[in-house]
């Protein structure tokens, strides 16, 4: 656990529970990318205490993710995705499907990380499509 002023000392000895436990925290971040969150939950620990002890251990934090992870979209959410990056549906024809605006499904899309085709090279390819 924490000390009562929050601060964390490096143990000095080999033997030390407290190093074990700081070295496998450090190990699980750094080489299993596990989250400072589930490290926590783990050890009994708050993240604060987690990101304290690997800073003093020299591992450098990973920033956060700002989306969540496609394999934790919700069906509908991958669905979208998937007519629009698969399929080549435009964000209006995704959103006619869905019974949303097409501003709606740049959104969930822009959040789960999939990137916006350009307009230009829409319009090219129609124009070779067409002519």
């Amino acid at each position: 656990m924490v000390p009562a002023g929050g601060h964390i000392r490096a143990a000095r000895t080999r033997g030390d529970p407290t190093r074990r436990r700081n070295q496998e925290i450090a190990r699980l971040y750094d080489e299993e990318s596990i989250s400072l969150e589930d490290l926590a939950g783990r050890f009994g620990l708050r993240p604060s205490a987690v990101s304290d002890i690997l800073r003093l251990r020299g591992v450098a934090l990973r920033k956060r993710p700002r989306m969540r992870p496609p394999s934790r979209l919700s069906q509908r959410n991958a669905e979208m995705a998937r007519l629009y990056v698969d399929e080549g549906l435009s964000l209006r024809e995704v959103g006619a499907r869905f019974g949303v605006s097409h501003e709606r499904v740049r959104q969930i899309l822009m959040k789960a990380g999939v990137n916006r085709r350009h307009l230009v090279r829409q319009e090219a390819v129609a124009g070779l499509t067409h002519g």
